[in-house]
């Protein structure tokens, strides 16, 4: 499946497999399910802006590598009540925004490098 440069990519359930390829996508929301690079040779996903929205009793995860798209610095947004799980080596330079107080939230690798 192809999904055009610059479009919206939501996760709502299930696993979006991104297998060494590197796409670039205006924004990636997660608010269930999972996003991977299942490949040997791992590639990258690239945004304008990454969305992180788990409900009650919910997990959503990126285990894929999160880049800067074109422009710039991005930032990672986390709402919600559920579980928001990151753990690649991520590089993507605009920080990372928690929007609710109550949560649990597992920021791997960003914050241990």
């Amino acid at each position: 499946m192809t999904i055009p440069a610059g479009s919206t990519l939501v996760v709502s359930g299930g696993t979006f497999d991104i297998n060494g390829r590197t796409p670039s996508y205006g924004s990636v929301t997660v608010s269930s399910g999972s996003i991977i690079d299942s490949a040997v040779s791992k590639g990258t996903i690239a945004a304008t802006s990454f969305n992180m929205s788990p409900g009650d009793a919910v997990t959503a995860t990126i285990s894929a590598v999160m880049v800067d798209a074109a422009g710039g610095a991005r930032v990672l947004t986390v709402s919600g009540t559920g579980l928001s799980v990151t753990n690649a080596a991520n590089t993507f330079t605009g920080g990372v925004v928690l929007n609710q107080s109550l949560q649990m939230f597992l920021f791997l690798q960003i914050l241990l490098g």
